[in-house]
């Protein structure tokens, strides 16, 4: 038996921007390579203290990792920054690999769209705060993980996590992005009918990418998993996996409100795929959250940069319902000079 047959393949999916009527809608991934005897669900117990699903402290102590939603504190990049940065260091691929929406959109050429979302992500924000036009924002770089001794305690920290990864076996292999604008969710949405089977077909869809990416690789390893937060609280997935991914063989395990499962085959090897209700507090779905989160907030960034330094005074906007209506009717006129369409901006749902 070889070394790979002993061990699984673990894909953790998760999004993030599902409600806001303005900015995209971000789906991230990530891949480990875990031993196949490895109780998945008490992975995130196994990687305390090292990994902790929480903001890091003034001076950092554990690396984030977990539900961004827990790991974000609104306005403050800090911590999810600087769990990506670690996250990304410790990775086999040493990057962030990032699908984007098709190309072809016009919305894509908008000025938020054009940082490298692969790109370091202390640089990234770096870039947007370059550009902007004010320059008397506070550069939160300049405090950021990534500078003097925050960086020295990081590089700590990436030596513990890696040396805990290796006590349990565990490897990161990748982690990957979908940036899904506007134009393209509104095009999805009329294609799909709702935000539900939208999000189902954008993930099953990087699902598949990834596999074909991982290719023959995935014959030698005794089991892939793939695990997804549920997508709209339903319990039943099988049409729109199968529309998605037709040369599946889907076999029911269980289709509960906690949980729907599922098995098939990728080639020789035993896929299972998992809804799982709060599935971000899973250590895959989690890592993938924030990746989802971290390329969202970057977005959003860049957008409300550009839209201040042409309205002065203008607020920026997180995008949810109710400010989202605030922040259209304060850049419409500017938009309309700018020849930039609602629709370029606004989903429709």
């Amino acid at each position: 038996m070889s070394m790979t047959e002993r061990r699984e393949i673990l894909i953790g999916i998760d999004e993030a921007g599902y409600g806001p009527k303005l900015g995209p809608l971000a789906i991230g991934a990530t891949v480990w390579d875990i031993p196949a005897e490895l109780d998945i669900e008490m992975l995130s117990s196994l990687l305390f203290p090292e990994f902790q699903p929480k903001p890091i402290s003034r001076i950092p102590q554990w690396i984030p990792l977990g539900d961004s939603k827990a790991i974000y504190q609104s306005g403050q990049m800090r911590s999810l920054e600087f769990g990506i940065r670690c996250l990304v260091d410790l990775s086999t691929a040493g990057s962030l690999f990032a699908v984007k929406s098709p190309s072809d959109h016009p919305a894509m050429e908008l000025p938020w769209y054009q940082h490298d979302l692969t790109d370091n992500p202390t640089s990234v924000l770096r870039n947007i705060r370059r550009d902007a036009a004010q320059g008397n924002e506070q550069d939160e770089c300049s405090s950021s993980p990534a500078n003097g001794v925050i960086s020295d305690v990081a590089s700590k920290l990436i030596r513990k996590g890696a040396s805990k990864l290796d006590s349990l076996g565990v490897r990161l292999l990748s982690m990957h992005s979908k940036v899904i604008d506007e134009k393209s969710f509104n095009a999805s949405l009329a294609q799909h009918g709702n935000k539900s089977n939208l999000l189902s077909f954008e993930s099953i869809t990087l699902a598949q990418a990834i596999c074909n990416r991982l290719g023959d690789s995935l014959e030698s390893y005794a089991k892939l998993e793939i695990q997804c937060d549920k997508h709209g609280g339903r319990n039943r997935y099988v049409s729109t996996v199968l529309s998605t991914w037709p040369e599946l063989w889907l076999e029911v395990i269980e289709e509960r409100p906690e949980r729907s499962r599922y098995r098939a085959r990728w080639g020789a090897t035993p896929l299972h795929l998992i809804f799982q209700s709060k599935g971000d507090n899973l250590v895959a779905p989690g890592a993938a959250s924030m990746v989802a989160k971290w390329n969202r907030e970057v977005v959003m960034a860049a957008f409300n940069q550009f839209w201040v330094s042409k309205l002065p005074r203008l607020r920026p906007t997180a995008g949810y319902p109710g400010d989202a209506d605030r922040f259209w009717n304060e850049i419409a006129h500017e938009a309309q000079s700018l020849g930039i369409g609602r629709d370029a901006i606004w989903r429709n749902r």
